[in-house]
């Protein structure tokens, strides 16, 4: 074989290769579900071979004669054995599938926790740079609108950056104006509200040892959408986790088109929390 072709080769196995590690998951569940069917057809051809064996049994013994052991035993292994065999391949395919998903979703897991990390520092970093625009940090259009209406014979009002709310990164921080209990021209209300449920959500985290982002979202009564939901109860933090909330004022436009001050509630950093990911670990720990 040539070098040329040895590498044509080596490239195609590389292919294969990677080809069936995208779909491992799925082949080894196929191939386990396909498994257990072959298992019970297995089963039944066995059970005519086993009846035989008994009956031969029976016979010799109704003859008095004697049953020879060893040569039954040889038997019933062949009838048994490509049953077991494929019950053992049919169930190691199911495990070989939940494993691969389990390192993939743990990779994911470690990946998002340094991620979202990341991007705090990041915002923290932001919020010193620019300590005089409380918007700065966060990701969203941003506006100039008047601070007020426009009066006769009074001076202008001054402008005002205010950010679209629509923006937001859910996972990270939450704007308090969707809320139920916010309330419009009271930010001390809605301040003192977020440290009571804070507080709330921090026993609640202690005493359970979890808590999850979709709980702490439906005690700070924020509605969120039906996939935000499903991931939300897998994420959030454990009673060994740094849990803190840290809130920012920032000015957003109200109906009329006029600033208005709104917390902004943002999160500690949020971790898969169901599965069992050592997230002090390297990243590559858990890879496959």
């Amino acid at each position: 074989m040539s070098k040329w072709s040895y590498e044509l080769f080596k490239e195609n196995v590389a292919v294969l290769t990677h080809n069936y590690k995208k779909k491992e998951p799925l082949i080894m569940t196929v191939g386990g579900i396909a498994g257990f069917v072959a298992t019970a057809v297995l089963a039944y051809r066995a059970k005519a071979k086993i009846t035989t064996i008994v009956e031969d049994i029976e016979a010799m013994r109704e003859n008095d004669m004697p049953v020879p052991v060893g040569e039954t035993i040889i038997r019933v292994s062949k009838a048994l054995t490509p049953t077991i065999t494929m019950a053992t391949l049919s169930t190691a395919a199911v495990l070989r599938s939940y494993h691969v998903l389990t390192g993939r979703n743990a990779l994911l897991a470690s990946a998002l926790a340094s991620a979202t990390q990341a991007n705090h520092k990041l915002r923290r970093q932001i919020r010193e740079q620019y300590p005089d625009d409380p918007n700065a940090q966060f990701i969203g259009e941003r506006e100039e609108v008047l601070a007020g209406p426009e009066e006769e014979g009074k001076k202008k009002p001054k402008t005002v950056s205010v950010i679209n709310t629509n923006d937001v990164q859910w996972m990270e921080y939450a704007y308090f104006n969707k809320s139920q209990e916010f309330v419009k021209d009271d930010l001390n209300y809605n301040q003192m509200f977020i440290t009571t449920m804070f507080n709330a959500l921090d026993e609640k985290r202690r005493r359970q040892g979890f808590l999850n982002l979709t709980t702490a979202y439906d005690v700070l009564k924020i509605p969120l959408e039906k996939h935000e939901r499903r991931a939300g109860s897998e994420l959030g933090w454990t009673d060994n986790d740094f849990f803190d909330f840290d809130v920012h004022v920032v000015m957003v436009k109200d109906e009329n088109g006029y600033p208005y001050p709104v917390p902004v509630i943002e999160f500690s950093p949020v971790k898969d929390i169901t599965t069992g990911v050592d997230y002090g670990s390297d990243i590559s720990d858990y890879l496959i």
